[in-house]
């Protein structure tokens, strides 16, 4: 992998998160929005780049790589991109309307945990010691932080 490509990427990862940060304070702000349909429409918006990003950066069109895929490989694109985006979306920004930002951002750091316990149950992965260390970290972590942030919340509640 060249310099450039991995500026790329990293210039990607970033602008994923700077736009995932954006929209979650817009969905926190405008908690009367129906958050299901807002998904929805979000999500045509992402298959428009693709086709052009897919051919800058594979060197092959979206076309050719769809037809050279496997079955497996594109059930998993579709599950991906419809059940758990625009579910896991939706379900995520109506917590982040009804609850604490406090209380529910923390759960995000699940995400790799999820993927890292997910991966050895379907495919039998097996990791170091290390990764597992980190989930532990992970999880240690949110308890530190949502415990409290609920007290607090409960407190405020009552006070």
């Amino acid at each position: 992998m060249s310099d450039v490509e991995i500026s790329f990427s990293s210039a990607l990862a970033l602008a994923g998160a700077l736009s995932w940060a954006i929209g979650n304070v817009l969905i926190k702000r405008h908690a009367a929005v129906p958050i299901f349909p807002l998904v929805v429409w979000c999500s045509l918006v992402p298959p428009l780049p693709s086709p052009l990003l897919s051919s800058l950066t594979d060197g092959e069109s979206l076309v050719a790589a769809t037809l050279h895929a496997s079955w497996l490989s594109l059930a998993a694109a579709l599950y991906l991109g419809t059940i758990t985006t625009i579910f896991g979306y939706a379900v995520w920004g109506r917590l982040l309307q009804t609850h604490s930002s406090s209380v529910v951002a923390p759960f995000a750091l699940l995400s790799p945990c999820t993927g890292i316990i997910a991966s050895a149950a379907i495919f039998g992965e097996a990791f170091p010691p290390l990764r597992e260390a980190g989930m532990a970290l992970i999880l240690a972590g949110l308890v530190i932080v949502v415990i409290p942030a609920r007290r607090f919340a409960e407190a405020r509640g009552r006070g």
